[in-house]
């Protein structure tokens, strides 16, 4: 099933970092600028960093990046080497963090069993309310208000997928999304399925949707899979999935991009040849980048 992708996405770091803090007043376009650790709600972790091209003008794209961690770790900090990667091609770039389910007892044996207040469906909450910080401060900026792509690594790549290609899109900001090493289903034809599950994993999807995974809660679990959610959606965007090599999944990826071509969805899928989940080293980071760039550069 997807048992191995989902290990994957929770092999990201449960290490948060800080960052400080700058003003975006008066910013002249033509340097390079970045802006720390702005928030776009009351939450301490509704925070994203701003990294602003130099030369910029009101056609230059901007690229929502959304980092890793299972839906329970991971921080904007771990994925500074896209910001630069991006930068470098002439992006404006949000590097956003976004609340997490809840991680408490997930590392004890056994696995502790509880509810988490946050879910999958608060963090594409989450992305609502950074796109609509990024619209209100592309004037000062001065960016392009229209060419958005957003994109991902891991569970971040997920949550770009169920967002660019749900109903939070309708208003079709987002033009282009890109995942990078994001599972595509959580889907499962029946509940025996969850006994090939490990607990731990078994126990971040109850967080993580609220129900256990079980055949009356089935809907449940295709609401959090990009390929049901892209589907049943009329919202559907150009998607550029990127897959490591070292990744299992080939058969989902491939499910997913014959599912887009069947609904007349421009994308694109890619395999990094030699890379692991992280694409160590940065130049496998590189390689899925300037492949999002021609894609996007293409679509926008």
């Amino acid at each position: 099933m997807y048992t191995k992708i989902i290990a994957l996405c929770l092999a990201s770091s449960f290490i948060l970092a800080g960052c400080s803090k700058s003003s975006d007043n008066d910013l002249p376009a033509d340097e390079e600028q970045v802006i720390t650790d702005i928030s776009y709600g009351s939450h301490a972790q509704q925070k994203m960093d701003v990294h602003l091209p130099a030369e910029r003008n009101t056609q230059t794209p901007v690229v929502i990046f959304l980092h890793g961690g299972g839906f329970v770790a991971g921080d904007k900090a771990e994925v500074n080497a896209y910001m630069r990667l991006f930068l470098d091609r002439g992006y404006a770039v949000v590097n956003a963090n976004y609340r997490l389910v809840d991680s408490t007892g997930l590392s004890q044996t056994p696995v502790l069993h509880q509810e988490s207040a946050i879910k999958i469906s608060d963090q594409l909450n989450d992305i609502r309310s950074i796109t609509d910080k990024v619209a209100a401060s592309v004037a000062s900026w001065k960016v392009s208000g229209s060419k958005w792509l957003l994109a991902g690594h891991s569970a971040g790549a997920t949550l770009a997928l169920l967002y660019a290609h749900g109903n939070k899109n309708s208003d079709k900001r987002i033009k282009v999304v890109a995942n990078i090493a994001g599972a595509t289903s959580f889907a499962f034809s029946d509940e025996s399925e969850a006994a090939l599950v490990p607990p731990l994993l078994l126990e971040v999807l109850f967080r993580a949707t609220g129900v256990p995974a079980t055949n009356p809660n089935k809907l449940a679990y295709m609401a959090i899979s990009p390929y049901w959610v892209s589907n049943n959606s009329s919202n559907a965007v150009a998607a550029i999935n990127i897959r490591p090599e070292q990744d299992s999944g080939d058969d989902l990826y491939r499910a997913y991009t014959q599912l887009l071509i069947s609904r007349s969805v421009v994308n694109q899928y890619l395999i990094i040849t030699g890379a692991g989940h992280s694409l160590d080293p940065d130049s496998k980071k590189a390689e899925a980048v300037v492949a999002i760039d021609a894609f996007a550069r293409a679509a926008l």
